[in-house]
């Protein structure tokens, strides 16, 4: 197997629906990667839904930038379970021109379809969890999870020739449920010339969060933050962006109004990435104070566009921002944590904390580095001939 247009690859995924987690983002950008040396990749894709399609089209256009061939299915609601009407995909069954399959999350329909394609064609196939065996996850529907691992998931994932996460903290969780090492991977490159030549200026005002707005995500550790932010910084605005519906901005809006924040801090829907960039732009510091997050695709998105973030120990791309000094760790996960690494931000260069970033992104994120190492594991699982038998 080498560089170029002889490998092919498939991948197995739910809905590609830009507000269902960071998969479809995630999955996206590991197929710009990899398209971009010349590697054919095919996208199975299962739970679209109209809406879906309406809302996510700049993402689909993506793809097929990409060079990414798409059988999307459809679904009378969007879902990340790949719960739909697959007719259009059940005609991947008579294709066996794949060298490796991925199988994307593992607790969804989609995995089980192309665990099963994999089965007829004797393909070898990996699996990516995606953060789904974290403890704060992996805990929800524990009794459907059960049964399902006991059904069908469990052989799925013991015929897996192996397991990739893009972080040591994923791997952990994966050794942890699966009792297997994994390969740890980066998800694609995030370097772009546009963004890396575009200067920061250091009088922007925007502290930024983007993401989720669910529990895992400790907005409200962020929101009791910015009461003590906002006294001594007013020139600063905290604007929240996620939000996927009504019951989510209402959530926000009464941690705002218990903490006489309403009026203060910038509320916004989920954006397209297009409109994520634009948002980057305009902010001074990106802050994601997760509890839990198998890598962190967003500051690092936020990195790439020279924006230093301030993170918590449960964001892995914590390590590599204190190793090239592009912004602050906290501590913990407390509203006290957060404040004070926003306040020890502030004290430092802005400027330099901005090169920083992209000295990260230019150090770790590179197309040539990323592209290799999945070859490397692409020419590894070929050579070691892995059938998922």
């Amino acid at each position: 197997m080498t560089r170029g247009s002889q490998t092919s690859i498939a991948h197995f995924t739910f809905a590609i629906d830009s507000q269902l987690a960071g998969v479809s983002e995630a999955v996206c950008l590991l197929n710009e990667t990899l398209g971009n040396a010349n590697i054919t990749n095919t996208v199975f894709s299962f739970g679209n839904s109209r809406k879906t399609r309406a809302r996510s089209l700049n993402l689909h256009k993506r793809y097929l930038q990409a060079g990414s061939k798409m059988s999307i299915d459809w679904s009378p609601f969007s879902n990340q379970y790949g719960v739909g009407i697959p007719f259009r995909s059940f005609k991947i069954f008579s294709k066996t021109s794949y060298d490796i399959v991925i199988l994307h999350q593992i607790f969804t329909l989609s995995t089980v379809f192309g665990y099963f394609f994999c089965r007829l064609h004797k393909i070898p196939y990996l699996i990516m969890p995606h953060g789904v065996f974290s403890r704060q996850i992996r805990t929800r529907n524990k009794v459907i999870k059960f049964f399902a691992m006991k059904i069908i998931l469990s052989n799925i994932m013991e015929r897996a020739v192996c397991f990739v996460a893009t972080s040591e903290g994923e791997s952990f969780d994966i050794d942890m449920v699966t009792g297997r090492k994994s390969v740890i991977l980066m998800l694609g490159s995030l370097t772009s010339e546009r963004v890396l030549e575009a200067s920061k200026d250091e009088n922007l005002q925007i502290v930024l969060y983007a993401g989720r707005f669910s529990a895992e995500k400790n907005l409200e550790s962020l929101i009791e933050a910015w009461v003590e932010s906002s006294k001594k910084h007013p020139e600063l605005t905290l604007k929240l962006v996620g939000y996927r519906n009504q019951k989510e901005l209402n959530l926000v809006k009464d941690l705002l109004l218990k903490n006489n924040l309403l009026q203060d801090v910038l509320v916004a829907p989920w954006l397209s990435s297009e409109e994520l960039s634009a948002e980057f732009l305009k902010s001074k510091l990106f802050v994601l104070p997760s509890l839990t997050e198998n890598f962190g695709l967003v500051a690092a998105q936020a990195l790439a566009h020279g924006v230093p973030c301030v993170v918590s120990p449960g964001v892995p791309l914590s390590k590599l921002i204190q190793k090239y000094s592009a912004g602050k760790v906290a501590i913990g996960f407390s509203a006290q944590d957060i404040e004070k690494a926003i306040e020890d931000f502030l004290l430092e260069d802005f400027q330099l904390l901005s090169k920083n970033a992209l000295a990260l992104t230019l150090g770790e994120f590179s197309s040539i580095r990323v592209v290799e190492e999945w070859l490397a594991l692409f020419r590894a699982i070929q050579n070691n001939n892995g059938s998922g038998d």
